[in-house]
């Protein structure tokens, strides 16, 4: 009976003093994974008023975190995640088309020329997904 009432606690709290440092381990290294991210020039941008339906063309999609500049046509995108989709048919509630310079996002927006030269692409945003390249979609 003795022992039983000093072991108790004991066991108790072994796992109690053990968590704590495995845990701080695991939060150390979220914070060491940074997404870095890359300024571009907004072309267009869309709301669609009804969701338009889309097909993926992989179960697997690369899926980026945008932000949106206040008093610039500048958006930066970063890459968020890779997300595996339980249906190829998803729905798309915005379209934003930007133009990808290898200068400073600055240079396009200053000099005409450089703004004709740069390239555009087309970002969607997909509901419950972020925004996804246009190229890894096709209308339904």
């Amino acid at each position: 009976m003795k022992l039983t009432k000093r072991l108790m606690p004991m066991l108790i709290a072994i796992p109690l003093m053990v968590t704590p440092f495995l845990s701080s381990t695991a939060n150390a290294n979220a914070a060491t994974t940074k997404t870095t991210f890359k300024d571009y020039v907004v072309v267009n941008t869309k709301f669609y008023k009804q969701n338009k339906p889309f097909t993926a063309k992989s179960s697997h999609l690369t899926s980026y975190q945008a932000a949106f500049m206040a008093d610039e046509p500048v958006v930066s995108l970063g890459k968020a995640k890779s997300v595996k989709l339980a249906s190829r048919k998803v729905t798309v509630d915005q379209k934003i088309v930007v133009k990808i310079s290898s200068a400073s996002v600055n240079t396009p927006l200053k000099n005409k020329q450089k703004y004709k030269l740069a390239k555009q692409t087309t970002f969607l945003h997909v509901k419950k997904v972020g925004w996804v390249n246009a190229t890894n979609l096709t209308k339904s």
